[in-house]
């Protein structure tokens, strides 16, 4: 009977101080703080299809009216406002668009070789300056590593929409699928100068789209399918916004 009370006493104790552990909050921020959301997400979505029939693969954009940047900076905005302690402070545009040609440039900013690109911590710091911000938040797609296999190997995937697969074995009927996807990260920077203290983005296995409709073959979708990967793409950026906001303690409540 000893026994099973010592383990059993073991484990309390032990979760207790994982509790505990959790509950300390690693960044803290005063009443006020300031904060700034650069969003550098793109209008369009796209569509990349992988043939097993390497020659039939391609890549392909579509005007679509998700308006993903306005609903992911809304997002932030309200899940901030929620906390009832900080100050959103609208960025202009000039501004965004600086940062913008500089991420295209460089693909993912917070990737460690990002170190070396001493441009982009200075427009941080710039914007920083010029607005008095205690934390900058920068949402952007990255190319990198998606969700998705080929053989042994992740495929690097870049933005958002549809990734698309036909596999055609030997004598049998080609195998067709297609999935959401969201190559979508948010970064938040605090302090002066700047200095990237978390980063979230969404690592949710991979969303297939039910119903898809391939009769017009891959190359001619209508957007009407490629719409159908809108609920897969917000919930990867609800994702990688709450990972973000939770690793910099931004937030408390869901």
């Amino acid at each position: 009977m000893k026994r099973p009370l010592v383990l059993y006493l073991s484990a309390v104790i032990l979760l207790l101080g994982c509790i505990s552990c959790t509950t300390t909050p690693k960044y803290e921020y005063s009443p006020g703080t300031r904060i700034g959301v650069v969003n550098l997400l793109g209008d369009r979505a796209t569509h990349y299809h992988y043939s097993s029939v390497r020659m039939d693969s391609f890549t392909k954009n579509y005007d679509v009216d998700w308006e993903l940047p306005d609903y992911v900076t809304d997002r932030i905005t309200k899940l901030l406002q929620k906390e009832g302690r900080y100050a959103i402070v609208e960025i202009e545009k000039a501004d965004i668009e600086n940062l913008r040609s500089l991420q295209r440039a460089k693909y993912d900013p917070t990737d460690p070789a990002a170190k070396k690109m001493p441009e982009w911590a200075n427009q941080l710091n710039s914007l920083a300056g010029r607005h008095d911000l205690d934390v900058i938040l920068v949402v952007y797609s990255y190319k990198g590593p998606s969700l998705h296999n080929i053989g042994y190997h992740r495929v690097d995937l870049e933005g958002y929409g549809v990734f698309s697969r036909w596999v055609i074995p030997l004598k049998l009927l080609p195998f067709k699928n297609a999935y959401s996807y969201a190559q979508i990260k948010v970064a938040v920077y605090k302090g002066s100068p700047v200095e990237l203290i978390a980063t979230g983005r969404s690592k949710s296995k991979a969303t297939k789209i039910k119903d898809f409709d391939w009769s017009g073959g891959p190359r001619n979708l209508p957007v009407s399918e490629i719409n159908k990967a809108w609920p897969g793409v917000r919930k990867y950026a609800q994702k990688s916004i709450k990972r973000a906001l939770r690793y910099s303690d931004l937030i408390t409540t869901e």
